[in-house]
């Protein structure tokens, strides 16, 4: 069960994300949502406050008691645990569907039961840490904008928050923090991230640029396999090496092209390979 992290810049936003794959029990679940709250806790100051946002869709047009229900007596009524301060219930209509959505507040030592509740039901809630107070958050709220698909909440002003979601599809999983810019530029000497450290490393041995895909079709295997954890470093007269990102010291293996990953011979761990 793969676990790492890497860090992306994209459409003006930092995205931080924790990947995981072939995680098929609960025990891999435990130890991906343990690694996630870890993440959190190292990245998010500890003076913001955190927010778990809910959201109910209902198909359009909505009915009388769909729209008494709106969002706060719909969750609750199936979530014990949604007993915390409340913010107001945002409303977004799109052509097929209504959304009801807020925040409520939670208290940091109950962090890993709500990334269960986001882990079980990651189209109905996310995570904002902020160091506003409910009413800000509910303001930003309000200004988000949407299509015909739903809400897009990504798009909440990030100058003082954490906007956290998490996507899975089958074994796979990728739970991203949209961070703002000081805890980006906080982090960047700090090797927290995986992707990090292993260009500190490149860099250290001169071959900053080696981690680049290789030109070549992958084979079927490897691609059912899921192998978005190794990074390629040669092809060699069919011959690849590659290197785990998801394990501490980057192991790198060597290989035939068309032959099943488990088949790689260990060759060192990165530092040792780059140094041959």
């Amino acid at each position: 069960m793969p676990i790492w992290t890497s860090r992306l810049h994209e459409h003006k936003n930092n995205l931080i994300s924790l990947h995981g794959t072939r995680i098929f029990n609960n025990k891999d679940k435990e130890e991906y949502i343990e690694q996630a709250e870890r993440l959190i806790k190292n990245l998010v100051p500890s003076h913001y406050h955190c927010y778990f946002l809910c959201i109910v869709s209902y198909e359009a047009p909505i009915s009388r008691v769909q729209q008494y229900r709106k969002l706060w007596r719909a969750v609750q009524s199936e979530f014990e645990c949604m007993t915390g301060e409340k913010g107001r219930e945002h409303k977004f209509q799109s052509i097929n569907t209504c959304e009801f959505y807020g925040v409520m507040k939670i208290k940091p030592a109950d962090i890993r039961q709500y990334l269960y509740l986001l882990e079980e039901y990651p189209s109905q809630f996310r995570m904002i840490f902020s160091e506003h107070d409910i009413e800000k958050v509910d303001k930003a709220l309000s200004q988000v904008d949407g299509n015909e698909e739903g809400t897009d909440f990504s798009s909440i002003s990030l100058n003082q928050s954490v906007y956290i979601e998490l996507e899975s599809f089958e074994c796979d999983y990728d739970l991203t923090l949209y961070v703002n810019d000081e805890i980006n530029q906080s982090i960047k000497n700090s090797l927290l991230i995986d992707t990090d450290r292993f260009a500190e490393v490149l860099k250290t041995y001169s071959h900053l640029y080696i981690g680049a895909a290789l030109s070549m079709k992958l084979p079927r295997q490897w691609e059912e396999e899921s192998i978005d954890n190794w990074i390629f470093m040669e092809d060699i007269d069919g011959e690849v090496t590659v290197a785990n990102i998801a394990e501490h010291h980057f192991p790198c293996f060597k290989l035939k092209k068309f032959d099943d990953f488990s088949s790689g011979k260990y060759i060192g761990n990165l530092g040792e390979y780059l140094q041959k």
